[in-house]
């Protein structure tokens, strides 16, 4: 930026005497400081801007990867974060697998199998005579 403002006022104001270049380097000087100054406030708030903007992408993508496997809390944003419309649609999307009947944690197989017609070992017992028909018909079929 210092170096930006200089090379303008160089063509505006050509150097022609040594009052010229001790006005240039005066406002080279003068620029330095000012950007100096105002560094840390753009550094500051580009961590800030960063933080409200990709922060809440990273509690999303924790909270998708245990969907399904363990139970998930809803996401709760700070004021001042972006995204704040994913995270409701998020939320109820919560809402709605867990009002749906057929979900389950796996904590909770063992208390769904107590009040179910067909537990994991029945299941399983359906589908191994599932397959020994599946072999006998492709015996026949030869």
């Amino acid at each position: 930026m210092c170096l930006a403002s200089m090379t303008i006022q160089f063509f505006i104001n050509p150097v022609g005497t040594q009052v010229n270049l001790d006005l240039l380097w005066g406002t080279f000087i003068s620029n330095c400081l000012v950007s100096g100054c105002l560094l840390p406030l753009f550094i500051y708030d580009s961590v800030k801007c960063s933080h409200r903007f990709v922060g809440p992408i990273l509690r999303l993508h924790s909270q998708l990867k245990r969907v399904g496997i363990e139970p998930v809390q809803p996401i709760q944003l700070r004021t001042d974060d972006f995204w704040h419309e994913v995270a409701q649609e998020f939320n109820s999307m919560l809402t709605r697998i867990e009002r749906n009947p057929l979900h389950s944690h796996p904590t909770d197989q063992a208390v769904q199998c107590e009040h179910t017609e067909l537990c994991e070992h029945e299941v399983l017992a359906i589908d191994s005579d599932a397959s020994e028909k599946n072999e006998e018909l492709a015996g026949s079929a030869r």
